[in-house]
């Protein structure tokens, strides 16, 4: 190519994924089940296996017991076939949590304190990034694990102690969020370019 002349360069630009700024939202809760395991209690005893009863705003009620799963405690035997109890829940409908100033989820698990993890996704088949362990009602902050958003979440029980009740395990009533707003992504797209060779 001679001094002067003009060619064309393709040049990729990556675009990359940003969360757009927290905004108010009614859609705060958690809005669908994609997956859940509820076991038996070591006497084969659950009341409350409607994994759905994790939906929607915290509705626990002591008496008559309801509102909420019981997932059926952790790994206690050490049988590597054993499962702990786990539910994955999609938060939100268009909106997704958000990393925001304080708190960003928070867990609702009524009655005894029962040990659970909590992990996040962008995706519901992950990967899964754990944000913590809880008890009972726990605030949870994204800021803490470098979590920028979120639009699933999973809760493994972590209770190992055997369990004779018909409520075993971690009672999951509710998954609150407290920031929220849409995420927009873009893949990688390509420029043309207009070089001059030499001057």
């Amino acid at each position: 190519m001679r001094r002067g002349e003009w060619m064309i360069v393709l040049i990729p630009f990556l675009l990359m994924v940003s969360a757009t700024q927290a905004q108010p939202t009614t859609e705060t809760w958690a809005t669908r089940v994609v997956g859940c395991l509820a076991k038996l209690s070591d006497s084969a005893c659950n009341d409350h296996m409607d994994c759905e009863a994790a939906l929607g705003i915290a509705d626990y009620i002591e008496i008559p017991s309801s509102g909420y799963v019981s997932l059926g405690g952790g790994i206690g035997s050490g049988d590597p076939s054993e499962v702990s109890g786990f539910i994955v829940l999609q938060l939100g409908f268009e909106e997704c949590a958000l990393n925001g100033p304080g708190p960003d989820l928070v867990v609702y698990e009524p009655g005894d304190p029962e040990q659970y993890e909590v992990l996040v996704s962008d995706l519901e088949d992950g990967p899964f990034v754990s944000i913590g362990f809880g008890t009972g009602e726990t605030s949870f902050e994204f800021s803490d694990y470098d979590v920028l958003y979120a639009r699933y979440v999973k809760i493994i029980d972590r209770n190992d102690s055997a369990d004779n009740t018909c409520h075993p395990g971690a009672d999951i009533d509710a998954v609150e969020f407290l920031h929220s707003g849409p995420v927009a992504t873009s893949p990688v797209s390509w420029g043309f370019v207009k070089v001059r060779y030499g001057y």
